[in-house]
């Protein structure tokens, strides 16, 4: 099996263990990382004592000074 072959086999095999991995918190957590995103704004992710994460929306303002 040649380089190249082989990096795919193991890339298909990363993304579908990744799959099973992520659950359906982890992908509402990066959805909604990717709306606030789309807004222009940035974004902080903060864990509680919990484990549950809480996702902030920062939008800076940028002012010109001088």
């Amino acid at each position: 099996m040649d380089g190249k072959k082989n990096d795919e086999m193991i890339a298909v095999k990363a993304t579908a263990a990744m799959k099973s991995i992520i659950g359906e918190k982890e992908k509402k957590l990066i959805n909604k990382l990717k709306d606030i995103s789309a807004r222009g704004n940035n974004a902080e992710v903060k864990q509680n004592h919990d484990g549950s994460w809480t996702v902030y929306e920062v939008k800076k303002k940028k002012e010109k000074v001088g």
